[in-house]
């Protein structure tokens, strides 16, 4: 896959290839859970469709005037298509990416609107995919109660095996579907967490997403630590590397 996106944008530039570890997978559905539309089934023609897969980047990145030439990459790309119902979480929390061929994963839990709790996602284990039993993430956050200096996940396979995932947070951007930081007519913002993890002695990339919106239901975000609300490239005025 080629991603290029050039002439757009005189802050920054990018032009980057990237060659897939596995073929792209779907989420699975685990115990009782459901997918926000109602569906139980979690087969890849359903309308939640949503192909991840990790592998190796190469290719060229500029910020400003710093230009950063990649050889041996780790990128992980994702496509969600179908409908999807405007739906308020009351919480969820979405931990995704690769430390290498070693290990890739999506893991996603959600606190819905009805009090439900649902878990999906996938593991990919030294090129196998494990089924998973269960799973839980623990996100430590800064007072504002968006912004996160990482966690970690847990996650409990079929046959007995755990596996946890430990995450340090480089920074944070907030996302929402119509609106830069939520708002009314748009889904509540989440934090985009960019992170590194760590497992078995491998370091890698992550999105260690968050959503928490037990009462603020359509109110956008502001005032967050180390999540960015600004559109565009901006610089952080507090250095709060003393809090991690």
């Amino acid at each position: 896959m080629r991603f290029e996106g050039t002439h757009v944008d005189a802050e920054a530039e990018a032009d980057l290839r990237l060659y897939d570890f596995f073929p792209s997978q779907e989420w699975q559905l685990i115990g009782d859970s459901i997918t926000p539309d109602g569906d139980h089934s979690g087969r890849s023609s359903d309308s939640h469709g949503h192909p991840e897969s990790a592998g190796r980047v190469e290719g060229r990145i500029r910020i400003g005037d710093r230009v950063i030439d990649i050889e041996n990459g780790l990128g992980y790309r994702d496509h969600g298509f179908g409908p999807r119902p405007h739906t308020i979480f009351r919480a969820a929390r979405w931990h995704a990416r690769t430390v290498g061929p070693e290990l890739s994963y999506s893991l996603i839990t959600m606190h819905a609107e009805d009090g439900s709790f649902h878990r999906m996602g996938y593991l990919m284990l030294d090129g196998k995919r494990e089924p998973i039993r269960d799973v839980h993430t623990v996100n430590s956050t800064l007072g504002d109660g968006y912004s996160s200096v990482g966690g970690w996940t847990k996650v409990l396979l079929e046959d007995g095996r755990t596996i946890r995932i430990d995450v340090d947070s480089i920074d944070g951007v907030v996302t929402s579907t119509h609106l830069d930081n939520g708002g009314p007519g748009s889904s509540p913002a989440g934090i985009e967490v960019l992170s590194i993890p760590t497992w078995n002695g491998h370091h890698g990339i992550c999105d260690f997403n968050m959503i928490d919106n037990p009462h603020r239901a359509e109110q956008e975000v502001s005032h967050t630590f180390l999540a960015n609300c600004d559109t565009g490239l901006s610089h952080r005025a507090v250095d709060l590397s003393w809090v991690r």
